[in-house]
């Protein structure tokens, strides 16, 4: 069976004069699908962790075999993660929809502090409290958007009704 091995120098030496280890570019790729990290390939390999260190800085094929092995197993756990998402695992599907969807949490903290600021701003120009009120639409917009519910308490709910009391009730 074939096996590509890295030979970057053509006298197998490198300039210390201590012959050149050669590695199995297979062997290499393979420990990349599992993302081995520098010590891992080294005690794979038996040789020190600075062997490996410099063999990546100074060997393409070295290197582009580690690599390639990353961008492997790097695609098999993307696979796995969408099978488990679309097997209904719900916390799979969050963390997805967070990663390739660009969805995000919006913080419930953000939206109560939207809904009720208008109403405590005091000493402010009718403009700046107009702009506020047009700012505490568009929070209430985006936390319906994400089908968040507005803060109980505000002073306006989804419909625009006066949610504070004091009304006619009964």
């Amino acid at each position: 069976m074939y096996h590509h091995v890295s030979k970057a120098h053509s006298h197998g030496k490198h300039p210390g004069g201590r012959p050149r280890i050669d590695f199995n570019l297979e062997e290499v790729e393979k420990l990349g699908v599992i993302h081995a990290a520098t010590p891992e390939l080294a005690a794979y390999f038996n040789v020190d962790d600075e062997t490996i260190t410099l063999r990546m800085q100074s060997d393409p094929e070295f290197l582009a075999a580690y690599k390639k092995g990353m961008m492997k197993g790097k695609a098999s756990l993307r696979r796995k993660q969408i099978e488990l998402a679309q097997g209904g695992n719900v916390a799979m599907l969050i963390w997805l929809g967070k990663q390739i969807l660009d969805q995000a949490d919006v913080p419930q903290n953000i939206i109560s502090v939207a809904a009720n600021a208008v109403g405590n701003v005091t000493n402010v120009t009718d403009d700046a409290r107009r702009h506020l009120i047009e700012l505490q639409r568009a929070v209430l917009a985006e936390a319906k958007r994400f089908e968040l519910p507005s803060n109980p308490g505000s002073r306006e709910n989804t419909e625009g009704e006066d949610t504070r009391g004091g009304g006619n009730e009964g």
